[in-house]
């Protein structure tokens, strides 16, 4: 909910109503009949000629059982009941004012009645009255101590109200009953940051999202975390990761003002939940709905094509945000996102003028301006480009991949000397900060002095003062050695920060690529094993053991591990689709592969995503299911898509399969094909 940050469902309809309450408010006489009622409120009536009809149908009637209960003389609890549904219909369709009218008359009715005034804290906090919204829910959990979402809301309102030790004290609390809260631990996690505690912040917020891996918002104060540790590669993870979803918060006043969302709102809260879930097809099929349910919704045509653009389905994505700005042509998330699918497509100057559009209606949106920034790099404008990412870096100085991506381009305009001056000041001013001399590797390693960055790495290590600052530098030590060539080095390294940090599966990840590079395809598919038990949803984990293993001639226990990958990702998720694609390619080039079962997995991943490399391998399934009529129509289209794009190399594979069809025969990879897909 938008004014909590737990959930998204107080937005479902975001432009629903936009325009409708673009016109001027009438207001509803007759509200006071005499007495106590003298003082209720007259509730503003927004204009609904333009809502959809459901939405519509759904506000009259509460309107008109509001009407019908003050005619009636209905005695105070039953009209407070129903103002109090009138106010959440209100707002539920972000009909702020009304809203705010209706709940004052039901909690000024019902003033024991606990549900009125947390929906109307709910709504104070989303119009930023913070101490408003912290004295109604103090009254609620005076009125019921039990109800547990009052204790999370009000820890969330402290933390936004600059109180971050009563909020972590509320949570503390509110854990002894509720240890299993992913939302708690993310609104702890929070709070210890606020106050100082790193590292009890990352407990918390690493234990949130083991118990809600779709909370995305727990990564960025996870990463901030991190950096205060000293974990920068940690940090920049999950900094990567970062996104806008909140853990769940089992909420059944709030449940029961959603469940009455009807029309595309409906659908979008749906699509919302399963994209939560990771299951993007259901989010995809729901978002169609939504849209179908009201093709005048900015935010059904925004969802959509965000989903879209998540599957790489770049054409389609840029129907769907040009049509939800044209709707909503002052939106900065849909310039952003429309931007950034224009990028993808090549259509450069475009995308700039959505991007520039983006940031200038909200200067926040870093991912706006590091898509600028990566467009100015490749056009040569490396000035401009280095001006958004410091942009971005004013707004969040901890973003460590801005702060990369700054030194890179200070170094790419001949400036590389002021990143290693301001870190060499930095080193001298604190001679034993492992920090300090980390940081001084860095800048040295992105100026190109890899002498001098193994040397201040070495300082590093030695300043260290714990296990995790150790396998820090050594992680770092490999890194540098595998990039400037010395892979028996950066092995060593990547085996040092294992003995140091035996669950840092990045160095894991990265020894396993190292080592089937150097031929050791059976130790690389157990390192790649351990990282994806480890992390289930790492795909390329997975990916890199299916190919060490099909490599070291073990087809089956390739075919094996793609399997259990794809039944470990959910059904119809982007990764299940990867997975699913690598395994449809494995079983229609290896002798026996089931062909059917190729095809099977194939086609999703191809509707999925539209690209030559899937296109190929359902070409391959389809051959491998002796269709080999639908395999040459199929390659003979790649075919032409390659010579479109001058693509030589690419040509001459394709025309080596489309040998093999018309001969009636399997396609089969090379083994250089097999290493180039290897992670």
């Amino acid at each position: 909910m938008s004014c909590s940050g737990f959930a998204g469902a107080l937005r479902i309809a975001h432009s629903l109503l936009v325009t409708a309450v673009l016109g001027a408010l009438v207001l509803v006489a007759g509200c006071g009949r005499g007495g106590d009622r003298a003082e209720l409120e007259e509730v503003p009536r927004p204009k609904l000629e333009r809502v959809e009809p459901a939405v519509r149908k759904q506000l009259e009637e509460r309107r008109a059982a509001v009407d019908t209960a003050l005619a009636d003389s209905a005695d105070d609890r039953e009209l407070a009941k129903t103002y109090g549904e009138l106010g959440a219909a209100y707002q539920l369709y972000e009909l702020r004012e009304p809203a705010a009218a209706a709940y004052d008359n039901a909690c000024r009715l019902a003033p024991d009645e606990a549900r009125w005034f947390y929906l109307r804290a709910l709504l104070e906090q989303d119009l930023g009255d913070l101490e408003a919204a912290s004295a109604d829910l103090d009254r609620v959990l005076a009125l019921d101590r039990d109800y547990f979402p009052a204790r999370v809301r009000k820890a969330e309102i402290d933390l936004l109200a600059d109180r971050p030790q009563e909020a972590a004290e509320t949570l503390e609390k509110a854990l002894e009953e509720h240890p299993d809260s992913a939302a708690v631990f993310y609104g702890l996690g929070r709070a210890r940051l606020a106050t100082g505690d790193a590292a009890g912040a990352a407990e918390a917020l690493e234990r949130a999202l083991e118990l809600e891996p779709g909370a995305d918002a727990a990564h960025y104060p996870l990463a901030i975390a991190y950096r205060k540790l000293g974990r920068v590669e940690e940090a920049a993870t999950q900094m990567a990761a970062r996104g806008e979803t909140g853990p769940t918060l089992d909420d059944p006043w709030w449940a029961a003002v959603t469940a009455e969302a009807t029309g595309a709102g409906l659908h979008l809260k749906r699509g919302g939940l399963a994209a939560v879930g990771g299951n993007s097809a259901a989010a995809l099929e729901a978002y169609r709905e939504a849209v179908a349910a009201n093709p005048e919704s900015a935010a059904a045509h925004q969802s959509l094509g965000s989903a879209l653009a998540a599957q790489g389905d770049w054409l389609a994505a840029k129907t769907e945000l040009e049509a939800a700005l044209e709707l909503d042509p002052e939106n900065p998330v849909v310039h952003s996102n429309l931007g950034q699918t224009l990028s993808a497509l090549g259509e450069t100057q475009a995308a700039i003028q959505h991007l520039e559009r983006a940031v200038e209606l909200d200067p926040r949106r870093s991912e706006a301006r590091l898509e600028l920034a990566s467009i100015y790099d490749r056009q040569g404008e490396r000035t401009k480009a280095l001006a958004q990412v410091e942009a971005v870096l004013e707004t969040d100085p901890s973003d460590t991949a801005a702060r990369g991506r700054q030194q890179q381009l200070l170094v790419a305009l001949g400036r590389g000397s002021e990143v290693v001056s301001a870190a060499r000041q930095a080193a001298s001013a604190a001679p034993k900060s492992f920090g300090a001399r980390f940081d001084l590797a860095a800048a040295l390693a992105v100026a190109g002095d890899g002498e001098g960055a193994a040397r201040a790495l070495a300082e590093a290590f030695d300043l260290a003062t714990d296990a995790s600052e150790r396998a820090q530098a050594r992680f770092a030590q490999g890194q540098l050695a595998q990039g400037r060539g010395q892979p028996g080095e950066a092995e060593r390294r990547y085996q040092e920060v294992l003995e140091l940090a035996p669950d840092q599966d990045d160095a894991r990840f990265l020894l396993a690529g190292l080592l089937g590079r150097r031929g050791r395809y059976a130790d690389a598919a157990r390192q790649f094993a351990v990282v994806r038990e480890h992390h289930p949803e790492r795909v390329a984990a997975w990916l890199g053991e299916a190919t060490a293993q099909s490599l070291a001639g073990d087809l089956e226990g390739a075919s094996h591990t793609l399997e259990q990958g794809v039944a470990a990702q959910p059904q119809g998720s982007a990764a299940a689709l990867e997975m699913g694609h690598a395994l449809a390619r494995l079983l229609a080039t290896s002798p026996g592969g089931d062909g059917a079962r190729a095809v099977a997995l194939a086609e999703p991943a191809f509707q999925a995503e539209s690209s030559v490399t899937r296109g190929r391998t359902l070409a391959m399934a389809y051959a491998a299911a002796s269709r080999f009529d639908e395999a040459i129509t199929w390659q003979q289209r790649l075919l032409e898509e390659a010579r479109r794009r001058g693509d030589r190399e690419l040509e001459e594979a394709l025309e080596a399969d489309l040998e093999h069809y018309r001969r009636g025969e399997r396609a089969s990879l090379s083994r250089d094909d097999s290493e180039r897909s290897a992670p």
